[in-house]
């Protein structure tokens, strides 16, 4: 089974932290829109990127709910690793699916046991 995926130019981020791939993607050409849980993280990233077309804000992935789709979804840098069991890891990804175009693909990691 092969099959090919394109990223869209709108990106979502989820688990953001202080932007460093936030960055990363826009100077690469993406539209990017992402969020955290932690304010302080957000607000840093806010400094970080203030000269930058992106929209940051607080928010859980476990539940966060923004009325739109994207193309594409990431979350990297371990961040799945924050939830505590397999019950907050469905609920992260019932909310991907959620804000996922049909077609469209989530990105992610893990490499922490």
């Amino acid at each position: 089974f092969t099959q090919k995926h394109t990223i869209g130019s709108e990106i979502l981020e989820v688990a953001c932290g202080s932007g460093i791939i936030t960055e990363k993607l826009i100077k690469a050409g993406f539209h990017v829109e992402g969020f955290d849980l932690s304010k302080v993280m957000i607000d840093k990233a806010k400094t970080k990127l203030k000269d930058l077309n992106v929209k940051l804000f607080v928010d859980d992935m476990r539940t966060f709910n923004l009325k739109k789709t994207y193309h594409t979804i990431v979350c990297f840098n371990d961040s799945i690793n924050y939830l505590s069991d397999s019950v907050e890891l469905k609920q992260l990804f019932d909310s991907i699916a959620k804000h996922l175009e049909k077609g469209g693909v989530f990105l992610f990691d893990i490499h922490t046991i």
